[in-house]
């Protein structure tokens, strides 16, 4: 992506995601791995406003992966997922 053109691609991001809310009762973001749309969400809405959209459902995550988490290190018993 063009380093100059960043600010304007985050700005229409901004705006197509302020747009949803305003068109849509819930809007879901889909998520591959780490939670990436979380950490947007919370800087374009601040921590209050993202949990008052969280508190009245308007806003819902997708995961598109199987895996929910993943080990760092190798963990000895029984997985608590199998």
């Amino acid at each position: 992506m063009d380093n100059n053109l960043f600010a304007q691609r985050l700005g229409d991001v901004k705006k197509s995601i302020f747009e949803h809310f305003l068109l849509f009762d819930r809007v879901s973001f889909g998520v591959h791995g780490e939670n990436i749309p979380l950490a947007v969400l919370i800087n374009f809405f601040g921590r209050k406003g993202f949990e008052a959209l969280v508190v009245q459902g308007a806003v819902g995550f997708l995961l598109r992966t199987q895996n929910i988490l993943h080990f760092v290190d190798d963990l000895n018993g029984i997985n608590p997922l199998g």
